[in-house]
């Protein structure tokens, strides 16, 4: 499969300053796991930005949406959000930011192909790496008891997001018809606990650790 045609990225410029309304930030364009490239294939690209100690280009969509990749880990991130935000030829003061990308999850309860959309995010590396004791039944659906956090920790590190922008997220997700593929479906049943539904979209808390 043949790459997208990009355009060719410029350098933004302060007397006339780039200002999308939404900035969709995604970690990886490198195969195999590829996460920029069906942003783009979709998207009627308009213009490129090159940015100083951004991860790659930003791409312009012709209804102000702008797409680039931060890269892996919270290094990564930070150093491209910070040079995105310090960048005198963007004004990103505005703007709606989706952090977006492949995910894994149970085969018990996530099918694969299927959406989730983040109602609370906790930070990966303050915390355990454990479930308490093992023991399912003493998981709740408070995000902050669910997981056993570090015991020196001045809070809990549970980021919840705001409802008034998941809900509309959510009712414009569960529009979009998911794609039953045959070999994914071929390939979920290797799993002996796999769910024998297709892929589904819902709400659920999110582990990062690369925003």
């Amino acid at each position: 499969m043949s790459d997208p045609p990009l355009p060719e990225p410029r350098r933004p410029d302060p007397n006339d300053q780039v200002r999308p309304a939404a900035l969709v930030l995604l970690a990886v364009a490198e195969p195999p796991l590829d996460e920029r490239r069906p942003w783009l294939e979709r998207a009627d690209l308009v213009d490129a930005c090159s940015v100083p100690g951004a991860d790659t280009p930003i791409y312009l969509t012709a209804d102000g949406v702008a797409i680039t990749t931060t890269g892996i880990g919270k290094s990564d991130a930070a150093t491209t959000t910070t040079a995105l935000l310090a960048s005198p030829g963007l004004d990103l003061e505005s703007v709606y930011v989706l952090s977006a990308g492949i995910a894994g999850g149970p085969p018990s309860r996530a099918a694969l192909g299927s959406v989730v959309l983040a109602d609370a995010v906790v930070d990966w590396d303050r915390k355990h790496r454990w479930d308490r004791d093992g023991v399912d039944d003493q998981r709740t659906d408070d995000p902050a008891e669910s997981i056993d956090t570090l015991a020196y920790r001045p809070r809990d590190y549970v980021y919840r997001l705001e409802e008034r922008l998941l809900e509309p997220a959510l009712d414009a997700a569960e529009r979009v018809p998911l794609e039953k593929d045959p070999e994914i479906r071929a390939s979920q049943r290797r799993y002996p606990d796999a769910t024998d539904s297709g892929p589904t979209v819902g709400t659920g808390t999110v582990s990062y650790t690369h925003l």
